[in-house]
């Protein structure tokens, strides 16, 4: 396997070359779940595109199928007849947490990659999710990149706000897809007295984020792609951030790690972009500019999209029944 280059938000490490045999082991050591409610359009790809992945075709598959209506289950039941070790759990409940937290405690494997339904990921993803884990003691996650997919088939809206989603740094998880080690998040869960994540929240890739130090949680140089929303679900997507930003920070703050405190974030987020040297921290600064100006001018239909999620509760079954599609990054 090549190099896998792993980022403790924003700094790169690089770590020596690992021999293929070695590699392979790491894939017998873990399993792919993916978390789908409703992705019977999707999934097909997703799954395609992750058993693409190098290494991941001999690895156990299970899609978690949470409260769908649709054909999603029948998808996976299609793909299990040429694809082996595929399988599907179906919940009645359609709750993304409630499916991460079966996936978790129900896989044997010393790590999980954890996938959406609606991504495709690049060939190397899983093998360098997996290895920049194997290769850190003291990582506990590490995430994907992510951007937008292109094609004639993309419209110019959805284009338009695969920009607009592009962050400032890429040093936060996002839960398009990521790598787990089982053994260290279940140490971080314990120090917290939880056994998982608490079943009322809304955002369950940035409540593992706070968790995390800087060095548990690793930003690795992949990327998976996602279908960016139309303009009007962009304002359904700012808004259901706004509220589980304000969940988190009301009932959940508790489990935050220290370094993860709002105070001064926009300012170490800007000296992180700065500090990394080169250009690449040009590409994401009009990115921010047009995303506040797209708040600015979009206020008042966010604010009603807010205002449709109800009170600031513990309990987010409210805004998860009400969720469009994938919204990535944080805005």
């Amino acid at each position: 396997m090549g190099a896998a280059r792993a980022h403790h938000y924003g700094r790169a490490d690089r770590s020596p070359k690992r021999h293929p045999n070695e590699s392979r082991g790491i894939m017998k050591r873990s399993c792919i779940c993916i978390l789908a409610h409703n992705e019977e359009a999707q999934l097909a790809d997703t799954l395609r595109s992750l058993r693409r992945c190098s290494g991941a075709n001999q690895m156990p598959t299970i899609v978690y199928a949470n409260g769908c209506t649709d054909r999603t289950v029948g998808v996976v039941g299609a793909l299990s007849q040429t694809m082996e070790l595929i399988d599907v759990v179906e919940l009645a409940i359609a709750s993304k947490v409630n499916a991460w937290n079966r996936a978790f405690r129900e896989s044997d494997t010393d790590y999980v990659v954890f996938s959406d339904g609606d991504i495709e990921a690049e060939e190397d993803a899983i093998e360098k999710l997996l290895g920049a884990l194997d290769e850190n003691p003291e990582a506990v996650i590490a995430a994907c990149r992510f951007s937008p997919k292109r094609g004639k088939s993309v419209t110019r809206e959805s284009k338009i706000v695969g920009f607009l989603q592009q962050p400032l740094v890429f040093d936060y998880l996002c839960g398009g897809l990521y790598a787990v080690n089982r053994a260290a998040l279940d140490r971080v869960f314990r120090e917290h007295s939880i056994d998982g994540i608490p079943q009322g929240v809304t955002g369950e890739d940035e409540f593992l984020d706070m968790l995390l130090s800087r060095r548990q949680l690793l930003i690795v140089d992949t990327r998976f792609f996602y279908a960016a929303p139309g303009l009007d679900d962009f304002c359904k997507v700012l808004a259901r951030f706004d509220w589980q930003a304000r969940q988190l920070a009301t009932h959940y703050a508790v489990f935050a790690h220290p370094e993860k405190k709002a105070k001064n974030r926009l300012i170490r987020r800007l000296l992180k972009k700065l500090s990394s040297g080169g250009v690449s921290w040009w590409p994401g600064l009009p990115a921010v500019g047009l995303r506040y100006l797209f708040r600015a001018v979009y206020a008042r239909r966010i604010a009603d999209y807010l205002r449709t999620f109800g009170a600031i509760e513990p309990d987010g079954a409210k805004v998860l029944s009400s969720q469009s599609r994938t919204g990535s990054g944080r805005s």
